[in-house]
């Protein structure tokens, strides 16, 4: 890089782009220095900061419902690892036993439970700079 980063943006890109190598799993920030934790440490992953990096900007919505009744949005996450409790968790509250369970490509995530179903599934969001560009959806 021979110019400094002018936007948060850009700054982020070139330190992913500079630790490429990093694995996903390794904290990058940590928010727990001088803190008097044992064992816990919470901050920022690699995976965390390539996640928000990602343009456009996405958000995973965890959605629950019945087959030909359509559902309702029972989160809004920053990042699929981020919905992880909260999906274990409405998984656990379906009413019937799971019949079905698929990942697909783009890593969305979705059961079907009898006539019940559960999606964490990622979308894109809206920026101002798109909807300018008429980009939007």
């Amino acid at each position: 890089m021979t110019t400094p980063p002018t936007s948060p943006r850009e700054a982020l890109a070139h330190t992913l782009a500079t630790f490429a190598d990093e694995p996903d799993t390794g904290m990058a920030v940590v928010a727990t220095r001088n803190q008097p934790v044992r064992g816990a440490v919470t901050g920022l992953t690699w995976g965390d900061l390539r996640a928000l990096a990602v343009s456009p900007p996405q958000v995973w919505l965890l959605m629950q419902g019945e087959d030909h009744e359509g559902g309702d949005v029972l989160g809004v996450f920053v990042a699929r690892e981020a919905a992880r409790g909260e999906f274990i968790a409405a998984a656990r509250r379906l009413h019937f036993e799971i019949d079905g369970a698929e990942e697909r490509e783009d890593g969305s995530l979705h059961l079907h439970a009898g006539c019940d179903w559960l999606s964490l599934t990622p979308h894109a969001v809206a920026t101002a700079e798109a909807i300018e560009a008429g980009e939007s959806r």
